[in-house]
């Protein structure tokens, strides 16, 4: 019988949990050797990068969730937010903007693409975004706190 990715990919998931993310990053990478065609398995392993701080190796694996599964909102949301945190702000509302239109009820797609959307002096449609947010979760405290920064500056 062939052996599965299954084991390795629920210890990589307690690892994470646990923040324990190089041995996270070893769990995957075996589970990935057995499955290789499993975005899920790229996700948590761009998840594990993320945890290790090696952004570059984190972004690489949300692109390959992306290619096996184009239709993975999360995995654009957070390969955004990566791009977001190193000022590619123009990248990130590309990746926010895909993940909204995968769904569109995504409030968290809405308040990073509102964030990106200040930095670069565009002040209209980081309102929207975050009103847009707000409509689809009204206690979401980090849009009502970006909305409010935005109105005050």
């Amino acid at each position: 019988m062939k052996p599965t990715s299954g084991k390795n990919i629920q210890q990589g998931v307690t690892y994470l949990k646990d923040r324990k993310f190089a041995e996270a990053v070893s769990e995957f990478n075996l589970a990935i050797k057995l499955d290789p065609k499993n975005p899920t398995i790229r996700l948590n392993l761009g998840v594990a990068y993320q945890g290790l701080g090696e952004m570059r190796k984190a972004h690489e694996s949300f692109g390959n969730a992306i290619a096996l599964d184009p239709d993975n909102h999360i995995a654009y949301t957070i390969r955004g937010s990566i791009a977001q945190e190193h000022k590619e702000y123009g990248n990130a509302i590309r990746d926010f903007s895909k993940a909204i239109r995968l769904k569109p009820d995504y409030a968290i797609a809405y308040v990073h693409r509102g964030q990106s959307y200040a930095q670069i002096g565009d002040k209209r449609n980081a309102v929207a975004d975050l009103e847009k947010a707000l409509r689809l979760k009204p206690d979401f405290d980090l849009a009502k706190e970006e909305l409010q920064k935005l109105r005050e500056g």
